[in-house]
């Protein structure tokens, strides 16, 4: 099987193989051939370290366990329809696929660490219920920090490793046997919600109320867009402009629709023609 011109992947085997600089002129034309730009001073810089730690690493892991050199490295994977998204480095084993981000942050706060951790377990999350080729694999999120050796915790659903306790995870993750699902397969595979996403949203087109819904009903959703509409009504019979604002938002309401009582005009104006209105916006989102 092709894989498609917008992924960049290769065997670990061929991986070791490669020169850095040969290794980032092809990781240079991907990321051109995504977004269109030249990456910058500090993004070169991240390939750099990620290349070394994970050539250092893959090869000694792979002298003790040869069918390592079986598995695929997938560099800046675009997620189906995320519309730029993408993990660093994806490792497909036998059985699972390992989503790596690697930081190269040694001192990071807290407020970055929590940060980081949440950006991979995102990735990790939707691969799981949004990738075709993913449903039923196991999809493991491994934070990867460059410059923190010694590094090895477990943060809720991530693992959090250094440069140097990398290799001790992929060992127990890279097991022997024959492949369990196709890696080009994988690679070229497009958005498909788990069925289970698919039945909850036909759950809410069959009008049973989800518990956001019902959160959205409490909340005076409903009332806020009747008085909305019932204000666009009377400016058209008047003639003339009115803002949401003079209206009487719910206080309830406001975390739904973005709205303070005290930043007034915000919404910008509202307008009615006939039966109809519309809402012309002034930056609320």
């Amino acid at each position: 099987m092709t894989i498609s011109p917008d992924v960049y992947a290769q065997g670990v085997d061929a991986f070791l193989q490669q020169s850095l600089a040969e290794w980032d002129q092809g990781l240079r034309a991907h990321h051109q051939g995504l977004t269109g730009e030249q990456p910058d001073a500090g993004q070169v810089r991240a390939w750099a370290n990620c290349q070394r730690v994970l050539q250092d690493v893959l090869g000694e892991l792979a002298e003790a366990q040869p069918e390592l050199l079986a598995c695929t490295l997938a560099f800046e994977y675009e997620l189906p329809r995320e519309r730029g998204r993408r993990p660093d480095v994806i490792l497909l084993t036998r059985d699972r696929v390992l989503v790596l981000e690697f930081k190269d942050h040694p001192f990071p706060t807290p407020v970055e660490e929590a940060a980081h951790q949440d950006q991979v377990a995102a990735y990790a999350r939707d691969l799981q219920h949004y990738h075709a080729a993913s449903h039923g694999l196991l999809v493991r999120p491994v934070l990867v920090y460059a410059q923190r050796p010694g590094l090895r915790e477990q943060r809720g659903e991530v693992t959090v490793v250094g440069p140097d306790t990398l290799g001790a995870y992929l060992r127990a993750e890279v097991q022997a046997g024959p492949r369990q699902f196709d890696h080009d397969a994988w690679l070229n595979a497009d958005y498909a919600p788990l069925p289970s996403l698919v039945s909850a949203a036909r759950r809410l087109f069959e009008h049973e109320p989800l518990p956001a819904i019902r959160r959205a009903e409490s909340a005076g959703i409903e009332e806020t867009v009747a008085a909305l509409v019932q204000a666009a009504r009377q400016a058209h019979e008047r003639g003339s402009i009115t803002s949401p604002w003079s209206l009487a938002c719910p206080a309830r309401a406001r975390p739904w629709w973005g709205c303070s009582s005290s930043t007034p005009g915000r919404w910008g104006r509202m307008t009615a023609r006939g039966t109809r209105c519309s809402f012309q916006a002034t930056g609320l989102w």
